[in-house]
This record gives structure tokens, sequence and C-alpha cells, in this order.
């Protein structure tokens, strides 16, 4: 994909995205957070019916993923999630950064 091109969203992924039930992931183990992956990794995961990854011991994944998150945006996900949830065994954080040229 070229660099700047953004995704087209399909009638499927949007009605994905939509359903608020992606929001009310109560008692996860796993918590996958972060910005556009773990975003569009939770997206594909629930249209292959798969939002668990087939993990052993039905261990179950929450997948807070937001397109565009920073840090103060991590930080509101995470104390949130702490207060609706039991503490996850794995916490797997995925945050780019944008690289800006520097002028000189």
């Amino acid at each position: 994909m070229p660099h700047g091109r953004k995704r087209k969203l399909s009638k499927n992924v949007e009605e994905v995205v939509e359903d608020d039930s992606r929001l009310l992931q109560l008692d996860r183990d796993i918590w996958v957070i972060g910005d556009s992956i773990p975003y569009w990794a939770g997206v594909r995961a629930l249209q292959k019916g798969k939002s668990n990854l087939k993990i052993p011991d039905h261990k179950q994944i929450g997948w807070w993923g937001m397109r565009g998150m920073t840090w103060a945006l991590f930080r509101h996900a995470v104390e949130w999630n702490i207060w609706l949830n039991k503490a996850p065994y794995i916490l797997f954080i995925n945050l780019g950064i944008k690289i800006l040229p520097i002028r000189q």
C-alpha cells in the first residue's frame, strides 16, 4: 500500500466497528490497546470470527484499538479499563509515532 493512502471501509467493517459491544468487553484476560494497527487487527479478528485468535485455555482478548490514539488517550483507555475490568494477564501495547522531518 502506498504511503499515506487511506483504507476504504467496507460495509462489513463499518458494522463491526460501530457495534457498541466492541467497547463493552468485560473481564478480558489479554488487553490489546493502541493505535490503528491493533484497531484493524481487532476488526479483522472479529470479521473472521476469531476474536480470541484460538488462544488455549479459553483466554479472551479485549481489542481496544483506536485510530490516531495518542499517549494521553492511551492513559485514559487503560484507566477506564482498570475501573471496569479485572487486571489482564497480558497487556499488549502498540502506539506508533509519526516521525516528522526536522527543519534546519
